[in-house]
């Protein structure tokens, strides 16, 4: 069941396209178009710095993201075996959240 939980780049991409904001428009300052796409895409995590001037640029403060976040996570809870499914998931993501390492320049399928 938890493959079934979006990344907070999958939250993130849907809020920003929701805006109707276009992915230079959001990473403009941040980060190159890839590592957004990558992050996106859930290939990837962003500092939390880089997460937090991601979502300056698309206007949405920090409390807002993490209660779409979680709203969505409930909702997949609520389906879910509650054995299966660890009380503390978002907490821990935020814990472990790494860096971003430095991506090779590729073109972007996203």
């Amino acid at each position: 069941m938890l493959d079934d939980i979006k990344s907070y780049g999958e939250v993130f991409k849907e809020m920003r396209v929701n805006k109707g904001i276009s992915k230079k428009e959001a990473c403009a300052g941040v980060c190159s178009e890839l590592t957004l796409c990558h992050f996106e895409s859930g290939k990837n995590n962003l500092s939390l710095r880089k997460f937090f001037r991601l979502l300056k640029n698309i206007d949405v403060l920090g409390k807002k993201y993490f209660d779409a976040f979680n709203s969505y996570r409930d909702k997949v809870k609520t389906n879910a075996d509650d054995n299966k499914f660890p009380l503390d998931y978002h907490s821990s993501l935020i814990k472990k959240w790494p860096q971003v390492k430095k991506w090779p320049q590729e073109s972007c399928k996203c």
